[in-house]
């Protein structure tokens, strides 16, 4: 069986030539068609609660509650007192209103009184526009206005009382020593990103080459 397996193993990898790998593979597939028998385990079943030893539960009988409940039974006359109503002073009148009535008249037909309306929607014309009035208004548009002289007052400078005074800044000799280049100072810095290690605390140092390499590398399976 375990050659049979091993000739299966060889044809599904494309009659490769075996090797520590390929035969490790081979022999696991082996075990597992073999299989393994399981031993018989016991078990405990804690699931249930915790109960102390002083403390006694009581049993309730489901079957008999739920049978009362499903039967019928006779409810006692209960006398209740009805305060939805709105509350209202003793010298409070109230006039009752005959709706029946009112909606009878609503309902019955009525003869209209006749009322006078005067129709005030058209807009407003002049009475009489003829030709040479309009070409008056052409030609008045078309001449244009001589507008008067008008004196403005601005306030939109802000209000500075007397007393202050505000120094100007040549913006230009600003903006020419931006421009220009610079000479920079030399600054000494601390680097503290490494990691703060206690004196007594040594690490050890791991070749991680070494550990590649061994990855990388075949190795025979033990059975």
């Amino acid at each position: 069986q375990g050659q049979t397996c091993q000739q299966n193993t060889a044809q599904h990898f494309n009659n490769k030539p075996l090797t520590l790998t390929t035969m490790a593979h081979q022999q696991l597939l082996a075990d597992l068609e073999k299989g393994a028998r399981l031993k018989d385990v016991e078990t405990v079943d804690k699931s249930a609660p915790v109960i102390e030893g002083d403390i006694q539960v009581k049993t309730v009988d489901r079957s008999a509650h739920l049978a009362a409940l499903a039967s019928e039974h006779e409810l006692k006359h209960a006398e209740t007192v009805d305060k939805s109503a709105p509350a209202i002073p003793e010298d409070v009148k109230i006039k009752t209103i005959d709706r029946s009535a009112h909606l009878a008249a609503l309902a019955s037909e009525h003869e209209l009184k006749h009322a006078e309306t005067e129709d005030k929607s058209a807009p407003k014309l002049p009475k009489a526009v003829t030709e040479a009035d309009r070409n008056a208004i052409f030609s008045s548009l078309a001449g244009g206005v001589e507008l008067k002289h008008a004196e403005t007052v601005d306030k939109s400078a802000p209000v500075i009382p007397e007393d202050v005074k505000i120094k100007t800044i040549d913006r230009s000799a600003h903006l020419a020593a931006i421009a220009s280049e610079h000479e920079l100072k030399h600054a000494e810095t601390v680097d503290k990103s490494a990691p703060a290690i206690p004196e007594d605390v040594k690490i050890k140092t791991i070749d991680r080459s070494a550990h590649l390499a061994a990855l990388a590398s075949e190795h025979e399976l033990k059975h």
